[in-house]
């Protein structure tokens, strides 16, 4: 007999469930009897118990702080042992993802490489090619966390930092350096560091303002995943294909669709995400216990803020509900950010409306992805209506305000790559960060980073971080630029918990939006409120001021958030904007 692993490596006393599931994996442990010794001893119950691995359900409610158990496994005069801790909780406050929060997107394996030494890359790092693993470490995260709160962010959310052991040949083309393979999702890859590391790139987060949100995929699991060949139960994983893979049909719209068939919904569910992510069956309670103590252990062993969750309707909404229930119990409201990559506003609109259905005292943010589809998708000549129109349905959604809006991310081809226009990027931004949603930017925006739209893989999307490498004055300018506005919009409450009115698009062209607060008496409070002019065409249009009376006839003196100088607004007058421009005016109501 022998003990290799026990998941969760260690647990935590006085949590509100008392039951934990215990999974311990080694080698020929068939019909072995279990002592977990201590004081108390505890209660337990086997649930499964194969060659490879024993599944547990041990009551704790009787388990102190820094208590040390010996967990034995005996069989015919033969003993193995390993000792099992229980640590004390956390003591923290929960805070929800909301407007006043701008989130960093970055991909650790791309953002700050290292030498470091704390790292063990098995793989060859090869920087020439998109698409293997290119050397960065949490400690070079950790290194400019402070670049990042500087800028005015107050939240990063990093792309998954869990063992990816994916094995290499020279027939294999395929890499895991962007960590959605997970071969332990109790461990931290060593390409990055060790669960040391993690924890310091956090704590210092904290000291610095930020909040971390750490992605974790429920949905499947890499192909080299000790469980695919030793499961704990042997429906550990969906297998459509009986004995061979099924992939998904990749359709999330299955999910909600009156008129899909049971076949198609089971198939987009249960199918695999690709030939080498084979998906995790969460109908399994096991298999949810497991998903589910994992990610309680990473709340309690690192101090995290939020979660993103991969690719959530795949995995079986029900199932992710269930999941979070089962956190909640422990951590009422923990942010949670969802993908749902659905380019309908009716699609996310409804998941948010089921998911409070379901569990009322949610605060899930899922991703718009509605919103990127059309700002990023819509040629110029729309795109005025088009941003109007997403924002004229927001009446569809419990919640509109509790949603995550971006122009681009890790999986869609960088925003300068389809728009070369830094001034048509600057308008881009500039409108993010004033909307009615929770923005997220992706790391190097700042300085400009585009990279190669011809790429066939997601590498070319992905491309290191030029820390060594000096900045451009039309760099300089653009991250200013940014820092400026994110500085602002901190201090904005307007924008951080206003409502909004817009304005049908001048000439199909010229949007224009307000965002505002209002008084006890529900009065607008015309002191602290904020217009938006975004010209979406090719010249300069002159915007006549008549039809804005209702929101100009209080306050005239506005504040040019960009250029910093004072403006008179009345309803008799106009006023120009440039060409693929963006006017943001801060009201003056008390100068």
């Amino acid at each position: 007999m022998e003990i290799t692993k026990i998941y969760p490596p260690c647990w935590f006393a006085k949590m509100n469930n008392p039951i934990l599931q215990l999974v311990i994996c080694g080698g020929d442990l068939a019909n072995a009897h279990v002592d977990i010794m201590g004081k108390p001893n505890l209660n337990y119950e086997i649930i499964s118990n194969t060659n490879n691995c024993i599944v547990l359900n041990v009551d704790t409610s009787d388990v102190g702080f820094n208590t040390i158990y010996s967990l034995q496994l005996r069989r015919n005069g033969e003993t193995v042992e390993k000792k099992y801790n229980f640590l004390p909780r956390r003591n923290r406050a929960i805070e929800a993802l909301s407007m006043k929060d701008a989130i960093y997107l970055l991909m650790p394996d791309r953002f700050a490489i290292t030498d470091s030494k704390n790292c063990l890359n098995r793989n060859v790092i090869d920087k020439n090619n998109p698409d293997c693993w290119h050397g960065g470490t949490l400690e070079g995260m950790k290194a400019h966390i402070g670049d990042i709160a500087d800028m005015g962010f107050t939240a990063i959310w990093h792309t998954p930092v869990f063992e990816n052991k994916q094995e290499v040949t020279n027939d294999t083309k395929y890499y895991s350096y962007h960590g959605y393979a997970i071969t332990d999702f109790y461990e931290i890859d060593p390409h990055f560091g060790n669960i040391g590391d993690y924890c310091d790139f956090v704590d210092v987060a904290h000291k610095k303002g930020l909040k971390v949100i750490m992605d974790l995929v429920f949905n499947h699991s890499g192909i080299d995943h000790p469980f695919v060949k030793n499961p704990p139960v042997k429906d550990w994983f969906n297998d459509l294909g009986e004995g061979t893979c099924k992939l998904t049909n990749y359709s999330p719209l299955s999910a909600y669709d009156k008129y899909a068939s049971e076949y198609d919904k089971e198939h987009f569910v249960r199918g695999w995400f690709t030939q080498d992510m084979p998906d995790l069956n969460l109908s399994n309670d096991i298999v949810l216990d497991y998903m589910t103590q994992m990610s309680i252990w990473w709340i309690e062993t690192t101090g995290i803020d939020a979660f993103r969750i991969d690719t959530y309707p795949y995995a079986g909404v029900e199932y992710m509900q269930e999941w979070q229930r089962r956190l909640y119990a422990e951590y009422p409201q923990f942010p949670i950010l969802s993908e749902a990559w659905v380019g309908e506003t009716e699609y996310t609109a409804k998941m948010q409306g089921d998911n409070l259905a379901a569990i009322p005292e949610s605060t899930m943010t899922f991703m718009d992805f509605a919103f990127q589809r059309r700002i990023s998708e819509t040629p110029i000549k729309n795109k005025a209506r088009e941003i109007y129109s997403h924002f004229a349905l927001d009446f569809i959604y419990k919640n509109s305000q509790n949603l995550l809006a971006f122009i681009d991310n890790h999986d869609v081809v960088r925003w300068l790559v389809k728009h070369p226009s830094v001034e048509g990027l600057k308008q881009a931004i500039g409108l993010l960060l004033t909307i009615p949603r929770i923005p997220q930017i992706y790391y190097g925006t700042e300085i400009l980073m585009s990279g190669d739209g011809n790429g066939i893989s997601d590498g070319n999307m992905r491309q290191d971080y030029p820390w060594n490498r000096p900045l451009t004055a039309e760099q300089q300018d653009f991250k200013a630029y940014i820092c400026k506005l994110l500085k602002w919009r901190k201090g904005c409450k307007a924008i951080t918990d206003g409502e909004m009115m817009h304005f049908v698009p001048f000439d199909g062209k010229v949007y224009v939006y307000f965002r505002y607060l209002r008084d006890n008496n529900g009065n607008v409070n015309y002191s602290n409120a904020v217009m938006i002019v975004v010209n979406f065409s090719e010249e300069n249009k002159e915007v006549d001021l008549c039809r804005f009376k209702e929101m100009l006839s209080v306050c005239e003196l506005w504040h040019d958030v960009i250029d910093n100088k004072v403006m008179l607004l009345n309803s008799m007058n106009s006023i120009t904007i440039k060409a693929n421009g963006i006017i943001i005016l801060n009201s003056n109501k008390n100068d």
